[in-house]
């Protein structure tokens, strides 16, 4: 068993990584450079994460402040020019950071390039929400001093919007998250016209922000044929902001590999035949998130958008409300039609589909867990689609670069297809040939006949 510091166990859950590395912050550090290398060297994040989030409260270290930030640009600038040479993330979500230590973690980012990825969700000091400082004799003392009688101006106090804005045109993010914040409308337009104007930027998240139809449509024109990757623009969704997704922000944004439109928002109610008929013809989207919505729209519609749709891999209904004619049409996609025609083959693209816990007395629980039951079904079969195909891909990349230049692609299906169920062979095959090839293609090179 792998252990760390005094006997204890690895940390690898976020929540006990990030107590570790923000008690480093108050050592030398070196705890926490440590963990996050051995992490990474052992594949159990694949990202190179620096944890200094406080997912929970109650947490021992308790949330960074400004004072804490002065600790992490420290940090930063001794131990991650030691860390491995990969794009690294820097997860400062849930603390209690306000707009005025942006600056100096600004400059911070812009000396340390290999931060390419950002999160402040959840941050209290950015919408001016910390908790009140208990009142002394000496704050008395200091506001009687210093009242409006007083001659003094105050400075200007900088805005989290101001702040963001400056952040994101002086650094080369290419990740930056703020989800969970309630910004005023003013810090929400700064914060939209940087993220679209950033040059690198091509994955953001505003999630749980408020936002409104016209203020998303600054993200696509402010700069249009801006590569965005992901998009998290969850929200209460008015219906003019579900036409504007379909009608504008998806068709204007065909690099999109991600969309999370899920919401914590209560008294949502989403119609998503707009958005999945919008991803009929997309060409990237693999991933999108309806969570914590109330789920309505045409059953056949559905049905019919679902069978049509070839890219979407993962689709998360977590904490959503749905009816049993909706759950069925869910359902339905995902098999064959009575017809057993082309317009009635199921989809077979979906391999991740993650569903609510269903509390509605009015559905009876014996129709809702054997709906489950079929789509779980349905969904392990199209995964093991995609697994074959991947294989037979393998397979024909890997016998292409052998001696005698390999099989035909569909041949080399049919082959894959003769192994049946046995998916621990599909996998090693999948993964194994393309290896096997490239050594032997490296191989050849070095030895030429």
């Amino acid at each position: 068993m792998a252990l760390f510091g005094h006997g204890q166990v690895l940390p690898t859950t976020v929540a006990d990584r990030s107590q570790v590395m923000r008690f480093s912050l108050r050592e030398d550090g070196g705890p926490g450079a440590w963990l996050t290398n051995e992490i990474f060297d052992r594949g159990i994040d694949t990202d190179l994460t620096l944890c200094f989030g406080c997912p929970a409260q109650g947490d021992e270290q308790g949330p960074l402040t400004d004072e804490g930030v002065k600790s992490l640009v420290g940090w930063i600038g001794r131990w991650v020019p030691l860390l491995p040479d990969v794009p690294i993330k820097l997860d400062l979500s849930g603390n209690q950071i306000t707009a005025r230590s942006l600056r100096s973690l600004a400059e911070c980012l812009k000396r340390h390039p290999r931060i390419q990825g950002l999160d402040l969700c959840r941050n209290q000091g950015l919408t001016g929400l910390l908790p009140a400082k208990p009142k002394t004799a000496r704050r008395a003392i200091g506001k009687t001093w210093t009242s409006p009688r007083s001659t003094q101006r105050k400075k200007q106090q900088l805005t989290a919007g101001e702040a963001i804005r400056q952040l994101l045109a002086t650094t080369s993010l290419q990740e930056f998250r703020v989800s969970d914040n309630p910004f005023s409308p003013a810090d929400r337009a700064l914060i939209l016209q940087a993220a679209a104007a950033s040059p690198t930027l091509c994955k953001f998240d505003m999630s749980n922000c408020a936002l409104s139809a016209a203020e998303v449509e600054v993200l696509i024109g402010e700069v249009p044929g801006k590569k965005w990757r992901h998009l998290g623009l969850g929200t209460n969704l008015k219906q003019a902001m579900v036409n504007f997704i379909a009608n504008h922000l998806l068709p204007a944004t065909p690099t999109l590999v991600s969309l999370d439109l899920g919401t914590t928002e209560p008294y949502s109610s989403l119609d998503v035949i707009p958005v999945l008929r919008a991803l009929e013809n997309h060409p990237c989207l693999k991933t999108l998130s309806l969570a914590g919505h109330g789920l309505r729209g045409d059953a056949k519609m559905l049905t019919e958008a679902l069978r049509l749709n070839k890219v979407l891999r993962t689709l998360d209904l977590s904490r959503c409300t749905m009816d049993c004619a909706f759950f069925e049409a869910l359902t339905n996609s995902l098999k064959w039609g009575a017809a057993r025609d082309e317009a009635s083959k199921p989809n077979h693209a979906l391999t991740r589909l993650i569903l609510t816990t269903f509390d509605d007395p009015l559905f009876p629980r014996d129709q809702q867990e054997s709906l489950a039951r079929m789509c779980a079904i349905a969904i392990d079969r199209n995964r093991h689609l995609t697994l074959r195909a991947h294989a037979a891909e393998a397979f024909h990349a890997g016998l292409w670069s052998s001696p005698w230049k390999g099989l035909p692609l569909p041949l080399c299906s049919l082959i894959v297809e003769q192994l049946g169920d046995d998916k621990t062979s599909v996998r090693n095959l999948a993964t194994v040939v393309p290896a096997r090839g490239a050594r032997t293609a490296g191989w050849r090179v070095g030895k030429p006949g």
